[in-house]
């Protein structure tokens, strides 16, 4: 494996042969961004999540994360059919269908 490939540099690869200290900070760090996104829920001072119910529908349907936000820019209490479907046409899958 190259580190320098995954923007781990040369002496931080030194010091740490094999990143587990680099691994734990990546997870930290995603399980906060997701934690925002209220996609779990993470508790820092133990380490532990589990997911919430926005959550799991992402997993079940292989939904992207940038889906879900967009989803939450646009999505209303209150929205009609036309508004809906437009809004799913956000959607990351569609974007390069041309119509």
């Amino acid at each position: 494996m190259d580190p320098l490939a995954y923007g781990i540099g040369w002496n931080e690869a030194m010091k740490d042969h094999t990143l587990n200290s680099k691994q734990g900070s990546l997870v930290i760090y995603v399980a906060c961004v997701l934690d925002k996104a209220k996609f779990i829920c993470f508790n820092e001072k133990n380490d532990n999540f589990y997911c919430t119910e926005l959550g799991c529908i992402a997993s079940h349907f292989y939904n992207q994360y940038s889906n879900f936000e967009t989803y939450k820019r646009i999505l209303k209490h209150h929205m009609n059919d036309h508004e809906v479907v437009d809004m799913i046409t956000h959607s990351s899958e569609f974007q390069n269908i041309i119509v």
